[in-house]
């Protein structure tokens, strides 16, 4: 997230020049912010969405054919799991994502398959959201979403379904690309891809790859942390990114706690490095890569 105070000083520019991630929650924290009152805002929705979100879960339990004394067992697990009560009080995305999860599929629970497509209205919105929210429901994610929803809907009603979020997605990625040079809507994917295949080898191999030139010197670097950070920081900016003076650009730090602020133009060329690395792993390293993944799916499951 950007910092309030950038949000509160120029909320426009600030997410028009923020790379890290897709502009959904920024501008729905700047709304918050808008009322001067963010703290309490925040508290409301936030408990606001925790009641219809066990509603929607009740809801979409009886459409899916379950009994009510069920459904209401169901929804009550929901309700006063340990993760779902610290989202309700965290002001992060995850638990914005889950309302719009649920919402979406009880939306189209009670649509027919034959059902007039301004009905889709609502869902398509909860799907653009989603993807306006989170770099994680990207264009594979709605892409596979539409196939699934193809099975019911057919390919017109899908396209009602998924396409102004691929229209969005579009936008962004357009943005990021002319603006940054990074064709993604988020310029992290390639730091992110790099912790399951980059950083999967050894370091003896890594500096090989790099002697070799295979790999960039950012391979020889732990992203997110400190030796990654003072040599990027130390650096002149140069003419990294677009002209413009913006804070969300040029701060090294948040005036808001003082984290650092990954979003400063000086690390783009690191996120470049990362993604033709991570790259590089996967075409020639396939084994490194799908070995992680199945890690990471055992730890998600387990």
């Amino acid at each position: 997230m950007a910092d309030p105070v950038w949000l509160k000083r120029e909320p426009l520019r600030t997410m028009w020049y923020q790379h890290s991630q897709p502009p959904g929650f920024n501008a729905l924290s700047s709304l918050l912010l808008a009322t001067g009152r963010e703290r309490v805002a925040a508290a409301i929705l936030f408990h606001l969405l925790g009641a219809t979100l066990v509603v929607g879960v009740l809801l979409l339990s009886r459409r899916l054919g379950l009994t009510t004394r069920w459904s209401v067992v169901l929804a009550s697990i929901v309700c006063l799991r340990p993760d779902v009560l610290l989202y309700e009080h965290w002001y992060f995305y995850t638990f914005i994502e889950a309302w719009i999860l649920v919402a979406v599929l009880a939306v189209l629970a009670t649509i027919g398959r034959s059902a007039p497509i301004i009905r889709l209205a609502p869902a398509a919105l909860g799907i653009a959201s989603l993807a306006a929210m989170h770099a994680l429901f990207g264009v594979v994610w709605v892409a596979g979403l539409g196939a699934l929803l193809s099975w019911r809907f057919g390919w017109r009603r899908t396209m009602a379904l998924v396409g102004p979020a691929m229209l969005l997605l579009g936008a962004i990625t357009a943005k990021n690309w002319v603006l940054f040079d990074q064709a993604a809507i988020s310029s992290w994917q390639g730091t992110n891809l790099s912790r399951i295949t980059t950083y999967q080898l050894s370091e003896a191999e890594r500096r090989r790859l790099v002697r070799d030139r295979s790999l960039t010197e950012s391979a020889l670097l732990s992203s997110w942390s400190k030796n990654w950070d003072d040599p990027l920081l130390d650096q002149p900016a140069g003419e990294t990114g677009p002209s413009a003076t913006v804070d969300v650009l040029d701060q090294t730090r948040k005036p808001t706690g003082g984290e650092l602020n990954y979003n400063n133009r000086r690390y783009l060329p690191s996120y470049e490095n990362d993604l033709d690395d991570a790259l590089w792993v996967i075409r020639h390293r396939p084994t490194v890569w799908l070995h992680a993944v199945w890690q990471a799916w055992g730890v998600y499951f387990k």
